[in-house]
């Protein structure tokens, strides 16, 4: 293979593509969002629970770890602030380990993922 032909390869090769961070309801890991404990704009969980683990329940052998809240009034659905640790999948499910501002960790289901927050 002569440079020529070197040339012409690595100009028609398709460029790399830096790995996009995982994400979960537009928030990726390692950024900041509010819990939301509400449905559309309905107050469903003015409290969610971390639980110890992904998918779990009490029936499954799961704790819950801590309770963050989850908003006040419908409307206003911005709870506590969490970090995102991790994603993970669960059959269908889709699930967020947070740390919170008192550096507990546990689980959630992505639904309860809120705003990303900006500041």
């Amino acid at each position: 293979m002569n440079a020529g032909t070197l040339a012409v390869l690595v100009l028609l090769a398709p460029p790399l593509l830096a790995a996009e961070a995982p994400a979960v309801r537009g928030v990726k890991v390692g950024e900041r969002f509010h819990v939301s404990g509400c449905d559309g704009d309905t107050l469903v969980n003015r409290e969610v629970s971390l639980w110890s683990k992904p998918g779990a329940s009490i029936d499954t052998g799961a704790t819950v770890v801590t309770r963050v809240k989850g908003g006040e009034v419908a409307g206003k659905c911005a709870g506590d602030v969490v970090t995102l640790r991790e994603i993970q999948s669960v059959g269908e499910v889709e699930y967020a380990r947070v740390e919170t501002a008192g550096k507990k960790t546990g689980w959630v289901t992505a639904r309860y993922v809120g705003k990303k927050k900006t500041k």
